[in-house]
């Protein structure tokens, strides 16, 4: 009898082992996913900024809202994909105390330029239509 429970116990802890194994190998491909949306990210939305910012021609309120957006961007992906990749990786936070406070602030922060300024960029929007309506109903161009 001990010796068909040392068999199934065996087996459970290779079962275990290799289901461990996975979950590791299945942490690292999605990091890794995390990863490269990050560094895709951060390129393009930099490099946004650098243009609106360098090229003088235009620099209009539009493209002031599309940088203050990415500008939001860079920073959901400097905090946001770091913490979530270091999920799968590590099952102890790994940013500290102090990480443990500023990181949902910077966040929520975050999330919370992005919706403004979409609110900002479609209300600016509307009303350049309603003002362009407006003149060319009494004959202003």
């Amino acid at each position: 009898m001990e010796h068909l429970c040392s068999n199934a116990s065996r087996s459970s802890v290779t079962a275990l082992q290799s289901s461990a194994g996975t979950m590791w190998l299945t942490g690292v491909a999605i990091a890794s996913v995390y990863g490269v949306i990050s560094v895709l990210g951060l390129v393009g939305n930099i490099t946004l900024i650098k243009t609106f910012c360098s090229a003088k021609s235009i620099r209009n309120v539009p493209n002031l809202y599309m940088s203050s957006l990415a500008l939001g961007d860079v920073l959901l992906l400097v905090t946001c994909a770091p913490v979530d990749a270091s999920r799968y990786l590590s099952e102890e936070w790994l940013f500290g105390r102090v990480g443990c406070k500023v990181i949902p602030f910077i966040q929520l922060t975050s999330v919370g330029v992005s919706v403004f300024t979409l609110t900002a960029l479609s209300a600016d929007s509307t009303l350049s239509r309603i003002i362009e309506e407006d003149t060319a109903s009494i004959g202003i161009k």
